[in-house]
């Protein structure tokens, strides 16, 4: 059984490995379009989830994971920093 800070950990390398993937396809010319592709949904999800999961926890007066929020954070920032990659500039 997966504990939430499993769930956590497991979040944060897999957007972790997401972002890499993208910058690694990008220097190896792969075309935008199937980055994009590969990239933007799941990293879209996983960083609208992990919002709520700190909606969640800031929410409850006292939350055994609020510790936490930090790691949280991190994650979101680098699903939006893949985000920013992979969208064409002004979408």
């Amino acid at each position: 059984r997966m504990s939430f800070r499993s769930l956590v950990k497991e979040l944060g390398e897999s957007v972790r490995r997401i972002h890499k993937m993208a910058l690694e396809s990008l220097s190896n010319g792969m075309s935008m379009v199937q980055i994009r592709a590969i990239c933007e949904y799941n990293t879209q999800e996983t960083v609208r989830v992990i919002r709520g999961m700190i909606l969640t926890i800031k929410s409850a007066q006292f939350h055994p994971h609020k510790d936490l929020i930090p790691d949280l954070e991190d994650t979101i920032s680098v699903g939006e920093r893949t985000l920013e990659l992979v969208r064409p500039r002004g979408a």
